[in-house]
């Protein structure tokens, strides 16, 4: 009977102990939380965010030629999270997430010198976010036409042509002699003024170098050799009749 009235008094006297002890933290706690400060301790708040994947970047389009634009599109970025963007042609820009840790950037123009080559594209969140991507840049590849592959002496030709650099100066040059110059349109194309070919018979090359991209393309023409000629209407007829004349061959 002592023993176990002794074990009971032990046991009541360390809860008499140890409880006021636990409701004075308890009620600290209280009161740091309410007030804010007690004995120099501020508590903190701080929102954190759990990513849950990987961040990553991709490009629309991935193939393009010098002079066209592209963008860039991230994804599993932090929300709100700065994105410093960098080319490996030089141009550095800054996007921001959005609350789903999405982006997407500005338009960006590949350079004309970037002809047949790959762009490396790195996207870097200042929370540690990262994300790569490759751009293929193809190469030009112009084509032009004559108005006619055969023309008669004294008579006059003109070119089109296509996929040179956007808005580039083309030089034109006939049998290395430069006649003028045509402006690319936004796609790359032109259309040539006419040009007299002149009266000497045989084959005329005219090229054509785009002063922006460096790119050249030469065609070539050949200018009649035959004679002029002339056509009656009516080889035969009554006297005082008149008679219709046609001449084939003759220049411009």
């Amino acid at each position: 009977m002592r023993r176990i009235f002794f074990y009971i008094s032990s046991l009541s006297l360390r809860t008499f102990i140890i409880a006021p002890i636990v409701l004075a933290i308890l009620f600290a706690w209280m009161i740091l939380m309410a007030n804010g400060r007690i004995f120099g301790i501020e508590p903190g708040f701080r929102t954190v965010y759990a990513q849950t994947g990987w961040s990553y970047v991709t490009l629309s389009p991935y193939y393009l030629l010098p002079g066209q634009s592209f963008t860039i599109h991230g994804n599993g970025f932090m929300p709100g999270e700065n994105v410093f963007l960098s080319t490996s042609f030089g141009t550095s820009i800054t996007s921001v997430a959005d609350v789903a840790g999405r982006f997407v950037s500005q338009a960006l123009t590949v350079p004309a010198d970037l002809s047949s080559s790959s762009v490396n594209i790195s996207a870097r969140g200042d929370n540690g976010s990262f994300g790569t991507a490759t751009l293929s840049v193809g190469g030009f590849y112009p084509v032009v036409h004559p108005s006619s592959y055969y023309i008669v002496r004294g008579n006059s030709v003109r070119f089109s042509g296509s996929d040179f650099y956007p808005s580039e100066s083309v030089a034109i040059y006939r049998n290395g002699t430069r006649l003028g110059t045509s402006v690319a349109d936004v796609h790359g194309g032109f259309e040539s003024d006419w040009f007299r070919v002149g009266y000497i018979s045989g084959q005329q090359t005219y090229s054509f170098v785009g002063q922006t991209s460096g790119v050249s393309i030469s065609r070539s023409i050949n200018v009649s050799n035959a004679p002029p000629y002339i056509l009656l209407g009516n080889y035969y007829n009554y006297p005082g009749s008149s008679v219709s004349v046609t001449g084939r061959a003759f220049g411009s």
